[in-house]
């Protein structure tokens, strides 16, 4: 008898974990995608300004030849149903305003709310902004969570990115980037400000650029001039006429480089060719530089720092005034040494190559190599 009550109760058991199994199947739906778009047009002056802020989504302004900004904003939604996309709409709404020399769209977003029982709160949507504007225009643009993408404007562009990327043309004299959590791409700018945090910037050519980092990246092929001060970041450049910067746990390097003058704790130089000027000032760090003709002048004042000179053959003649204490001086042997004092922590020498009244070398460097 108890094994037939056993046997009862078995078929019971399946069906009940198939019922449960049905139950959450109906609660499934599969989500489609739906979408809804904003156009609005507005005239504007040729050197008006065009203000655009978003979330979730992207931005991308493209030029024109019109006195005319369009806008074009489509919100793509997925949801397992049209009623709860529709829910997500009504939730989302983008403010315009104009004058005329202005015009600004902004992406406003309410809470949103769902009744169905398996909702976990977060709705899967993005809002895409595409903009026609003037060449000769204005631009403020603020992103946040979404990728910028802007055409070449002569006026001037402050653009601010969190949480995505960017990829700019050329900007107008006087631009301003702020870029977080993300990488940026400057193909040309004049004279700009840039301020990165835990991101990666790209520039290919840049007149005068001042700039304020953490734990960031520049990788910048031309420039005229770079003011810095950074923390934990790496500069790696092609060719620069003048580099300002003070770092700290930053890495330096570029390939040709005119004047140079660096400071801070725990940095490192490497410049493959410097033709104009150095300055140097370092704290628990390294230092590989070479020197080549036009140079008039070189300072290196080193502590705990290993450093590394080297001159090019094409500048025939220069001085050295180095002086080392808990390290060591070594220089050529065509060098005229007229003054050299060697003792067992200490090392000093000073003498020339060439000319006696040639562009002058000095270092001071203490423990170091």
């Amino acid at each position: 008898m108890r094994k037939s009550v056993y046997d009862l109760k078995k078929p019971l058991l399946v069906m009940s974990v198939f019922a449960m199994f049905a139950c959450s199947l109906c609660g499934f739906t599969m989500a489609g995608e739906f979408t809804k778009t904003i156009k609005r047009e507005f005239d504007i002056s040729a050197n008006g300004t065009t203000y655009l802020s978003n979330k979730y989504g992207k931005i991308e302004v493209k030029t024109w030849d019109k006195n005319r900004v369009k806008i074009a904003v489509t919100i793509v939604v997925k949801e397992g149903s049209e009623e709860d996309a529709q829910k997500v709409f009504n939730a989302i709404s983008v403010n315009f305003s104009n004058g005329a020399d202005y015009v600004k769209a902004e992406t406003a977003i309410e809470q949103i709310r769902r009744s169905w029982i398996w909702d976990d709160g977060k709705a899967d949507y993005k809002i895409n902004y595409e903009v026609y504007v003037p060449a000769t225009i204005n631009l403020q643009v603020d992103q946040r969570y979404g990728d910028v993408y802007l055409a070449s404007v002569s006026g001037k562009t402050k653009l601010t990115v969190k949480y995505g990327n960017f990829k700019t043309e050329s900007v107008g004299d006087g631009s301003n980037f702020e870029l977080a959590y993300g990488n940026g791409s400057i193909d040309h700018a004049e004279n700009a400000y840039v301020g990165l945090s835990y991101s990666k910037l790209t520039i290919n050519e840049a007149n005068d650029l001042s700039m304020n980092s953490a734990y960031s990246g520049l990788n910048a092929s031309k420039l005229n001039s770079l003011t810095t001060t950074a923390k934990y970041d790496n500069y790696t450049l092609g060719t620069i006429k003048s580099l300002k910067a003070t770092g700290m746990y930053s890495k330096f390097s570029a390939t040709n480089a005119g004047a140079v003058n660096i400071s801070g704790q725990y940095n490192s130089v490497a410049m493959s060719e410097i033709s104009k000027s150095l300055d140097l000032d370092l704290n628990y760090g390294s230092c590989n530089v070479s020197f080549s003709k036009g140079l008039t002048n070189a300072t290196i004042k080193a502590n705990y720092t290993d450093v590394t000179m080297k001159v090019l053959p094409d500048l025939c003649c220069y001085q050295l005034d180095a002086a080392a204490n808990y390290a060591g001086v070594r220089y050529p042997q065509a060098m005229n040494v007229t003054y050299e004092v060697q003792k067992p922590t200490s090392h000093v020498v000073k003498g020339h190559v060439g000319k006696s009244d040639a562009p002058v070398i000095k270092a001071s460097v203490n423990y170091g190599g």
